[in-house]
């Protein structure tokens, strides 16, 4: 897989950050890879496709062990890195860990 995979996708569907789920989504709509035939193998990718989307677009809740950082607070580990030299319109972090609102 390309590392440029996805950010098609992203942008595409306004997201400002790319994730696994946009690497799967150009993976299901390019149908002549290998990647896609194999899944095609598997399951229906009209309807892989329309339950990715479906749960991209589903209300994001805490769980109630949520911890979230204090507002200004940055993380300082890896997730603030570019990976693979991901165009910089993509906000960090890069979706290893999520950015989550402070909640007070």
């Amino acid at each position: 897989m390309q590392p440029s995979w996805g950010v098609g996708v992203a942008v595409e569907m306004g997201d400002s950050y790319l994730g696994v789920e946009h690497a799967l989504l150009a993976m299901i709509r390019n149908r002549e890879t290998v990647a896609a035939r194999a899944l095609a193998g598997l399951a229906d990718l009209d309807a892989l496709e329309a339950a990715v989307v479906e749960a991209m677009n589903a209300p994001v809740e805490s769980h109630e062990d949520a911890v979230f950082l204090p507002e200004g607070q940055q993380l300082d580990g890896p997730c603030g890195r570019n990976p693979a030299g991901i165009p910089a319109r993509f906000a960090a972090p890069w979706n290893c860990c999520r950015t989550v609102s402070y909640k007070g």
